[in-house]
């Protein structure tokens, strides 16, 4: 992702970190917090959220991303990285041959963070994909892809 998500002064995903440390437990943390618009902790929000906050913000349940640390000076690298673990790691399962894409239901529930359509999605998540022909491949027929959404497994993650 080239826009950054850091400035010297502010850290988005401080906002986040904070609710998370004062939440009882992992558990009682929700993502959907970050649509909600009543939420009175909105106030206290950024008016644009950087789509790899879904990677790091998880429930700990096994479709999640993996659960880690991330640091400010380092943030920027970490988030990348998650969002390259979580896709490469089953949150995207591309079909060349039948054009076909399957993606974690975060990309359901979120979508729209990561694009204002399917094929805007695609190219985006592109950027994690570790393996060039894949990537370049949903860049270039992402308008032609047909796209699915996995199971999503709430057991909790023991891994």
């Amino acid at each position: 992702m080239s826009a950054q998500c850091c400035t010297s002064d502010r850290v988005e995903i401080n906002l986040y970190a904070a609710y998370v440390r004062a939440a009882r437990s992992l558990q009682n943390f929700d993502p959907a917090i970050l649509k909600s618009k009543k939420d009175p902790r909105l106030s206290f929000s950024l008016e644009h959220v950087d789509p790899r906050i879904h990677f790091a913000l998880v429930c700990t349940s096994s479709s999640c991303p993996p659960i880690d640390l991330y640091t400010a000076e380092n943030l920027e690298e970490e988030l990348n990285q998650a969002g390259k673990t979580f896709l490469n790691g089953g949150g995207l399962i591309l079909d060349k041959q039948a054009k076909k894409v399957s993606l974690s239901r975060v990309f359901l529930w979120y979508g729209k963070n990561f694009g204002k359509d399917e094929a805007e999605r695609l190219r985006r998540l592109a950027e994690f994909v570790y393996d060039p022909g894949d990537k370049e491949f949903l860049k270039v027929y992402a308008n032609d892809l047909g796209v699915d959404y996995q199971k999503y497994d709430w057991r909790l993650n023991r891994n």
